[in-house]
């Protein structure tokens, strides 16, 4: 159907090609517009926004800058356990020495699904509090049993 034979319910009113919907006269549909879709409710199949690189990388950052590997370093005199060479930063005889972790890091997957779940919830999980009301949120009131939070 073209936009001339559109059938028209007023004068002032239109249907929509698409979708059949009314719109006004001359204006775009709302329901077919390209409207960004609004998100779903919280669900198993809601996808969060950060993406998964960017959360792996943070949690490497924070691995980076532990204090668990920097006493592993400061243990180590900052040599390598195998072999003994120490790190160095003179130039041309730049060395590195990295802390590993012996069993592995078993799952990746685990850690960041981890974030995802406890961390990096639904929006709707989600409030802005300033610094007050915040810690008053966090607050154990003895009297629930809560859990400072």
């Amino acid at each position: 159907m073209s936009v001339q034979e559109q059938p028209t319910i007023d004068a002032a009113f239109t249907v929509c090609p698409k979708c059949g919907g009314t719109i006004p006269q001359g204006d775009k549909c709302v329901l077919c517009a390209k409207v960004k879709p609004k998100r779903r409710q919280h669900s198993s199949r809601w996808k969060p926004v950060t993406p998964r690189s960017t959360v792996r990388s943070a949690i490497r950052l924070l691995w980076l800058r532990s204090r668990e590997r920097q006493e592993v370093l400061k243990r180590a005199r900052y040599t390598c356990g195998r072999c003994g060479t120490k790190a160095s930063k003179a130039l041309g005889k730049e060395v590195k020495v990295e802390v590993h972790h012996k069993d592995g890091i078993q799952n990746w997957e685990k850690l960041i699904e981890a974030f995802y779940e406890f961390l990096l919830v639904s929006p709707e999980h989600l409030e802005c509090l300033c610094d007050a009301c915040h810690s008053a949120e966090h607050t154990v009131d003895p009297d629930e049993g809560g859990d400072a939070t």
